[in-house]
């Protein structure tokens, strides 16, 4: 009998012990005997004594040798004992769930589900992190971008517009703008500088072009080759005028880069319709001033872990149709879809009832609080009522090149489909509560928040705000502000947040008046800046709104609180408002308002906050378990902050209490924090 068979025959015997690991074990145990061989001398001698090594011969290049080092081993080690722990804790949460309320059978698919689906990405983590991390080489290519097009169109005119990366400079008006220092490199006289692989002498580039007042009669989305010497492709595209009923209108063509599934970089060119041609002495496009600008990302960065999906989305980019949404889905697995679709206009209005219906105790508001409901009742209404607005969320409200490409990632990934970025200048939308199901109703999925690492960003165009949203931050602090609330506006459930957060490394309490909150805010220190407290969303008579938080002494007006951050920062820390409706925004005047655009705004990396009305209970929790699972899961080495934010909203399905789905995080959604 061979040794294989031998130790085959011995781990049937091994009860609860799953072979996968074992066999892992193994494998780890064989590596480390290896590598101790490789480096004891007294092996290596006496190996040398039985056969002597030949006389040295010249080689013409010798073959590079890749070996994962102890330290890769140790860390494949770690995600071993993470997946036997894990494997305990299902069964832990498996005789947990026999003792829950009837209404629990509502939430076992999901359950079940998520089951499936996590040890299917822990052996995807598994087989990455068994693997050394290997740099690959990189070549920087500077060129200028480009957007050739005429100034002037007449109405059902067909122009022709022509997108490249170029050496020289043909549209001197186009500019770099990065919005963050050191967001994008770029030479002295304007070139775009890209790190390539250095293996590779042409890439390839996907141009998706959108332009508010224009038709595409043969699409709006092509490629350019980008050669290491010389001039790219030129990306072709025909735009046809639609008909206007002023004498002129001003609209704009925005061209976006793509590489791979990534979003890289936008430009953006102003351009007339007009009926009645000027001459070019009397109307220009581009000035000295600029006009014609370009908002650049952070360039190409090959370490960057890319979305399976992105999306796009610019609301209102053309005035005379307020409804009008552009979209661009894209992912490294699939060719790129731009669509424009229209917007239900009642939708802010749809959401604000059922925010309310989901309210059960506004004790984390500055309203009335409300009388609550028992826990099994709250259960038995909250599961059914939650998933149906899921459902009509999806089916109402979700655009449709979404739908199109979510459903052929998912055939074609399956359980490895698991991260969504959107970018978009209108926040209304909560993605994160959408249960897509297919066309005829079938294979309906969890909702997006609990079932994917799921994350937003602001589209926006202040300079403060970064580029894009890091990937990584390090976090040596948290600071905690948490007022010292009297009589109708105690919180129970503060206390026992503010004990938890007293255990985490770098823990550091801001005293709560406004004061001390003047300096505190115009510093913005790195780490984490977490609020715990009252929090409302208000609209006044005109229909504007206001936002606002809780201190000690006074009621923070957002306002107020962007006039004390108005200098730059350059410590981008992360806020967690765990207070009432801080996760809302509107549009108010044409502008996005709300604590998420302005915390961005400010140069922040990331945002977490609530969309409605919470319970202080569920808050407490929701914070507590979101950092605790972040500090247990850092110990070994930086953890996904959407990931946590997933496993944390699961627990709605045991509570049923919504307050666990009310979280909608801004940031990217492979963000890890590392201490």
């Amino acid at each position: 009998m061979s040794l294989k068979q031998v130790m085959v025959d011995q781990t049937t015997h091994m009860s609860g012990y799953p072979q996968g690991i074992f066999w892992r074990l193994l494998g780890i145990f064989v590596c480390f005997c290896c590598v101790a061989s490789c480096n004891d001398p007294a092996l290596t001698a006496s190996r040398e004594a039985v056969h002597p090594s030949p006389e040295p011969q010249v080689a013409s290049a010798p073959m590079p040798v890749l070996m994962a080092p102890p330290a890769e081993l140790a860390a494949l080690a770690d995600v071993v004992a993470e997946d036997v722990e894990a494997e305990a804790d299902d069964v832990e949460a498996e005789e947990d769930a026999e003792s829950l309320p009837d209404a629990a059978t509502l939430a076992q698919p999901e359950r079940q589900a998520d089951k499936r689906n996590t040890h299917l990405r822990r052996a995807r983590k598994a087989k990455v992190a068994s693997a050394p991390a290997l740099i690959p080489a990189t070549t920087e290519v500077a060129r200028y971008p480009s957007i050739e097009a005429p100034e002037q169109v007449q109405p059902k005119q067909r122009i022709a517009v022509q997108v490249a990366l170029t050496e020289a400079l043909l549209t001197p008006d186009v500019r770099i703008q990065s919005l963050n220092p050191g967001g994008v490199k770029k030479t002295q006289d304007g070139q775009l500088v890209l790190s390539l692989p250095a293996e590779q002498k042409t890439w390839t580039l996907d141009v998706v072009l959108s332009a508010p007042g224009f038709d595409f009669p043969k699409g709006n989305v092509a490629t350019l080759q980008l050669f290491q010497v010389g001039d790219s492709t030129p990306a072709l595209f025909e735009l046809t005028a639609k008909a206007i009923q002023q004498p002129h209108k001003n609209t704009k063509i925005y061209a976006t880069f793509w590489h791979k599934g990534q979003y890289l970089a936008k430009v953006v060119r102003d351009i007339r319709i007009t009926k009645t041609l000027e001459s070019a002495e009397t109307h220009t496009v581009a000035s000295s001033q600029g006009t014609a600008t370009q908002t650049a990302l952070a360039g190409f960065n090959l370490m960057q872990k890319v979305p399976d999906l992105t999306l796009y989305i610019l609301d209102n980019a053309d005035p005379e149709r307020p409804n009008e949404t552009q979209i661009i889905v894209n992912s490294p697995y699939l060719q790129p879809i731009a669509q424009t679709y229209y917007a239900h206009p009642g939708l802010n209005q749809w959401l604000a009832g059922y925010y309310e219906k989901f309210t059960q105790s506004r004790v984390r508001g500055l309203q009335k609080q409300a009388k609550v409901q028992t826990k099994l009742h709250q259960k038995d209404i909250m599961l059914p009522l939650m998933s149906g607005f899921g459902n009509t969320l999806y089916q109402k409200f979700a655009p449709p090149a979404f739908k199109q490409v979510f459903w052929r990632l998912s055939d074609k990934l399956g359980p490895q489909f698991d991260s969504i970025q959107i970018y978009t200048n209108n926040p209304s939308l909560p993605w994160e509560l959408m249960k897509p199901s297919r066309l005829d109703g079938s294979d309906q999925r969890r909702f997006l928040g609990v079932e994917f690492n799921i994350a937003r960003w602001h589209i926006s165009e202040n300079f403060q705000q970064l580029d894009k949203p890091p990937q990584s931050i390090r976090v040596n602090n948290i600071h905690v502000i948490a007022p010292d609330y009297k009589q109708t506006n105690a919180l129970l459930w503060q206390a026992k947040e503010l004990k938890s957060l007293q255990t985490l490394p770098g823990f550091r309490r801001i005293p709560s008046h406004y004061a001390n909150l003047q300096a505190f805010f115009k510093q913005r220190p790195e780490g984490i800046i977490h609020f715990a407290g009252h929090g409302a969303v208000k609209q006044s008579a005109s229909g504007a709104y206001t936002y606002s938080i809780l201190l000690d002494d006074i009621e923070l007006d957002l306002s107020i609180w962007q006039g004390l951050v108005s200098q730059a920062s350059d410590t981008h820390p992360l806020f967690f408002f765990n207070a009432c409706q801080v996760g809302q925004a509107h549009k108010n005047a044409n502008v996005i308002e709300g604590w998420a655009p302005a915390v961005l705004a400010s140069g922040a990396s990331g945002y977490i906050g609530a969309l409605w009305p919470l319970t202080d209970r569920g808050a407490a929790k929701f914070g507590i378990d979101f950092y605790q699972n972040l500090r247990q899961r850092t110990q070994t080495g930086g953890r996904n902050v959407a990931e946590q934010l997933r496993k944390t909203r699961q627990l709605f399905f045991q509570t049923g209490d919504p307050s666990y789905l009310a979280y909608v995080f801004y940031g990217d959604p492979n963000l890890v924090l590392l201490y």
